[in-house]
């Protein structure tokens, strides 16, 4: 990510804050298991979600923006913190695999 994309992807994720957009929905596209997130709007009164969907490791948004979109960088940070929560892989050791198959740790 350039230092441009970053700003751009801070400022959206200000943007979502300040106005106080939501993730509503996640799930996944049945046609190509595309993750798929149903995110507010402050433009529209009509209770609108706008579609984020991730295609090929890229966040794409249906909104019209321009730039990095409050949308894409809400869900963006909504990844970085699920990433964050994850435990860390246990590392499949010789003494984990003698107490597993009955040996004394």
């Amino acid at each position: 990510m350039t230092s441009q994309q970053a700003s751009e992807l801070q400022q959206a994720i200000l943007r979502a804050q300040r106005d106080g957009i939501t993730i509503l929905a996640r799930g996944t596209r049945k046609s190509d298991g595309a993750r798929v997130w149903g995110v507010t709007s402050k433009s529209t009164h009509d209770h609108r979600l706008h579609q984020v969907v991730e295609v090929g490791g890229r966040l794409l948004c249906d909104c019209p923006s321009r730039v990095i979109c409050k949308h894409r960088g809400l869900v963006h940070q909504d990844l970085v913190a699920q990433a964050s929560r994850k435990p860390a892989p246990v590392a499949h050791d010789e003494q984990w695999s003698n107490w597993m198959h009955g040996g004394e740790w």
